[in-house]
């Protein structure tokens, strides 16, 4: 996995579709090295980053639902959502599949559905020590 810090074009330079040039080959360095899955962070008040991201093909999840990904052995990592932020996605990787997923409650309780499902196919993704 990885994860999208910053993306930055200098405004003089913007509508050059730097941006996008950057991305793209970003996303073709990490899928050269095995990375199956990029993570895109971004304030919710910069809308223009939602299309933009959209645009270049990631899933953008509701402000506040967290990642949930699939780790080998049945366990599934939430990738808890900043408070401050709206998460995207896009796979690298054919693998890389949204597949429903249960989550426990309370003891006695049924489990619910994950909301957005469980990203699964992203071998080696751990969850942060």
């Amino acid at each position: 996995m990885a994860t999208i810090e910053a993306l930055a074009v200098a405004p003089e330079a913007r509508g050059m579709r730097l941006g996008q040039q950057l991305l793209q080959r970003a996303e073709e360095q990490l899928r050269e090295s095995g990375c199956r899955l990029l993570i895109a962070d971004f304030e919710p008040s910069r809308t223009h980053l939602a299309r933009y991201y959209a645009e270049a093909g990631f899933t953008l999840l509701p402000e506040g639902q967290p990642l949930h990904v699939g780790l080998p052995g049945g366990i599934i990592f939430p990738r808890p959502a900043h408070t401050d932020c709206r998460t995207s996605w896009k796979a690298l990787s054919k693998e890389v599949t949204v597949q429903p997923g249960l989550m426990a409650q309370a003891p006695g309780q049924p489990p619910v559905p994950i909301p957005g499902g469980v990203l699964v196919g992203v071998p080696g993704a751990m969850p942060p020590s």
